[in-house]
């Protein structure tokens, strides 16, 4: 009768049934249920949970089942830390060496994150200040091979350092023959 009573008002989600139903749904679909999904059928509905723990379904859901922070500023790639995408992106950007952003997002892995993405992780917005915080130069078609080849940037200050750049073209040019 105890039972019983402790249950009232009688339904068919007990505190028990709730926790099961929400942790056998969290096993089937990989992700702790959000407020909308408990609006599906076969979750305990809202009213119920609001019923017999005295808290709406964001409150139960944030005390019973907290979600894990992530480990980078994005929600969606937040399963890796802000170097680990760097690190993926700088790896990946060396296989496919890409002469500008849009071709590097049409040949990057399916599952990996735009430049975009990485450069947001990383606090960026440009192409360029993502290649510049990730240390990589830009890739050039050579004319003669048609192979990508990275661009070399010079800064000239003086005309002495003009002299020192146009020598320093010259030795790069006679390697490469």
């Amino acid at each position: 009768m105890e039972e019983v009573i402790g249950e009232l008002p009688l339904t068919a989600w007990s505190e028990a049934t709730i926790f099961d139903t929400i942790n056998q749904w969290i096993f089937e679909n990989g992700k702790i249920p959000s407020t909308r999904d408990l609006t599906r059928k076969g979750l305990p509905p809202i009213p119920v949970i609001k019923n017999r723990f005295k808290m709406n379904a964001k409150a139960f859901l944030n005390q019973y089942y907290p979600k894990p922070k992530p480990l980078c500023s994005s929600t969606y790639y937040g399963d890796k830390t802000e170097e680990e995408w760097v690190s993926d992106f700088v790896a990946q950007y060396k296989s496919v060496r890409p002469r500008a952003a849009v071709e590097y997002n049409q040949k990057r892995a399916d599952g990996s994150p735009t430049w975009a993405t990485v450069a947001a992780i990383c606090g960026l917005q440009k192409w360029n200040d993502l290649l510049a915080y990730c240390k990589l130069d830009k890739f050039e078609r050579d004319v003669q091979t048609g192979r990508k080849q990275p661009r070399r940037y010079f800064s000239i200050h003086r005309q002495t350092d003009l002299e020192e750049a146009y020598a320093k073209i010259d030795r790069m040019y006679d390697a490469s023959i």
